[in-house]
């Protein structure tokens, strides 16, 4: 469901919600799982990316009125992510993980000019892990 203009968990507690809940150092159990504030990060910055195909979708196939709805919700809902989980400060999304950078920066979230402070946070992540450990899963269809 949609509270606040996020969608929320729903279905099962354990498992009704997106989530990169297993990267690399972690295991299945709640308590080794990724925390529910970057959960929610991951399910919203997610719709975002639908929202962004949809609109997509409707311009290629000519409905230009569908293609400007969806270009609505997806502004509207960039500015709530970013309100609620961006971290200036430290330039990250979340927990600052590189599952959430990478999925910020594919989303579009960052702004203009924090887009390179967000990507640097992820290459300093993974330059300190020797340059070869990517510790998420994310791809793009």
């Amino acid at each position: 469901h949609v509270q606040d203009g996020l969608v929320m968990p729903h279905g099962h507690p354990d498992w009704g919600f997106l989530g990169d809940w297993v990267p690399p150092g972690r295991g299945q159990g709640k308590e080794e799982r990724v925390d529910d504030e970057s959960t929610l990060f991951f399910n919203n910055a997610y719709w975002l990316l639908s929202l962004q195909r949809m609109q997509a979708i409707a311009t290629v196939l000519g409905d230009d009125a569908s293609a400007r709805r969806y270009a609505e919700q997806a502004s509207a809902l960039r500015a709530r992510v970013n309100a609620r989980f961006f971290h200036a400060a430290a330039h990250t999304y979340a927990n600052g993980e590189q599952p959430y950078q990478a999925l910020a920066l594919l989303a579009g979230l960052p702004q203009a000019d924090e887009r390179a402070r967000v990507l640097q946070v992820l290459c300093d992540d993974i330059a300190a892990r020797g340059g070869h450990q990517l510790r998420f899963g994310i791809g793009r269809a």
